[in-house]
């Protein structure tokens, strides 16, 4: 395995975009899915509040809150429609270990406005 420093921490001139990808990258964040680790709740009970109102059970991870979670689907039609129609997980994955820069600056600015569109619903 090769150890190389995270090509979106010297791309990313923005301190925000670059705190958002890493707590992303690092699990530092407050997804039901790390969330509800700290508060002992089953890893398959760790659904998305906007989808439970919606009468989904949709676990809240990472690929839920980038591909999946219509909450965000103006913010995916904005910041990552422009680089490539994501929909499965592979998807998911190629988009998360992108090297190009344009797609890691799309992507930083989708992670960024959904946490805060996230906390904005949850403040409701």
């Amino acid at each position: 395995t090769l150890l190389e420093t995270e090509r979106y921490l010297y791309t990313l001139r923005c301190t925000m975009l670059r705190r958002a990808m890493a707590s992303l990258r690092c699990s530092a964040h407050s997804l039901n899915i790390e969330k509800g680790c700290h508060m002992n709740v089953q890893r398959d009970q760790r659904y998305g509040t906007y989808c439970q109102v919606l009468g989904k059970e949709y676990i809240e991870n990472e690929f839920h809150f980038i591909i999946v979670c219509p909450l965000y689907d103006d913010l995916r039609e904005m910041f990552l429609q422009p680089v490539h129609r994501y929909k499965t997980y592979n998807d998911f994955l190629i988009l998360m270990k992108s090297k190009q820069d344009s797609v890691l600056l799309y992507l930083s600015k989708y992670v960024a406005e959904g946490f805060k569109l996230r906390h904005a619903f949850l403040s409701m």
